[in-house]
C-alpha cells in the first residue's frame, strides 16, 4: 500500500522558517519620515482636510471619557495655579507674622537688657517704647546712664548695632557698656533702748 503524497495546502505540514536570534535584541526602528515623505503628507491633510469632519464624542458617556485627552498633568491648569497662589498667599502671610514675632522677641530682649543695665523697672521702659514717643525714652535712657555713669557714646553704639541683630545668640556676642554699680546703701539699724534696772543696796537705798 503506498503512501499518499503530501497535500501542498495543509500549512502544519509547511517547515517552520528559523527564527533569527537577534530579533528581540534588535531597537525598533523609530517612525521618521523623509522630507519628501513629509511634505506629501502635509498635502494630503491639506487636501483632504480632515478636522472638518471631526465631530469628536457627542453622547456624555464618550465626553467623559475624553475630556481629560489633553491634560499631560494638570500643574499648569486654572484650578492647579489658583491652589498655587492661595499657598504663596498663605505662607507669605505666615512669614509675614513669624517675621514680626522675631521682632518683638528681640525688641523685648533689648528692652530687658537695657532695663538691667542702667536699673530701670522694665515695666517702665516697655510703656515707653511702646508708645512710640522718642524724646521722653532718649531723656530717661540719658538720665539713667549717667546715673549709672554709662558712656552715652558706647550705649549709643551698642543700640546702633542691636537694631541690626537678628538674632537673640547675635546680641550676645554684643558687648554691653560697663556701668559702676550703686554706692551701696547702709541700713544702720538702732538698737532697742535697754530699760534701766534701779540698783537697791542693803539699805534699800538707790
Amino acid at each position: 500500500m503506498s503512501t499518499p503524497p503530501p497535500d501542498p495546502f495543509d500549512v502544519s505540514s509547511w517547515p517552520t522558517p528559523p527564527r533569527r536570534p537577534d530579533r528581540d535584541q534588535r531597537p525598533t526602528r523609530p517612525y521618521k519620515l523623509s522630507l519628501a515623505g513629509l511634505d506629501a503628507l502635509r498635502a494630503a491633510a491639506r487636501r483632504t482636510r480632515p478636522w472638518t469632519r471631526s465631530t469628536g464624542p457627542t453622547t456624555p458617556a464618550g465626553k467623559e471619557r475624553t475630556r481629560l485627552n489633553g491634560l499631560k498633568h494638570g500643574r499648569r491648569s486654572a484650578a492647579a495655579v489658583e491652589r498655587r497662589r492661595l499657598s504663596t498667599a498663605a505662607f507669605g502671610r505666615v512669614n509675614t507674622i513669624m517675621a514680626h514675632e522675631d521682632e518683638l522677641d528681640m525688641l523685648i530682649v533689648i528692652v530687658s537688657r537695657l532695663a538691667r543695665l542702667l536699673s530701670i523697672p522694665f515695666d517702665e521702659l516697655a510703656a515707653l517704647v511702646e508708645r512710640g514717643d522718642e524724646q521722653p525714652l532718649a531723656d530717661t535712657l540719658t538720665a539713667a546712664a549717667r546715673r549709672r555713669e554709662v558712656d552715652l557714646d558706647e550705649l549709643q553704639r551698642w543700640l546702633d548695632r542691636a537694631a541690626r541683630v537678628r538674632t537673640v545668640a547675635g546680641l550676645d556676642r554684643l558687648k554691653l557698656p560697663r556701668a559702676n554699680p550703686p554706692p551701696p546703701t547702709i541700713n544702720v539699724i538702732h538698737p532697742p533702748p535697754v530699760a534701766r534696772v534701779a540698783k537697791v543696796n542693803k539699805s534699800g537705798l538707790l
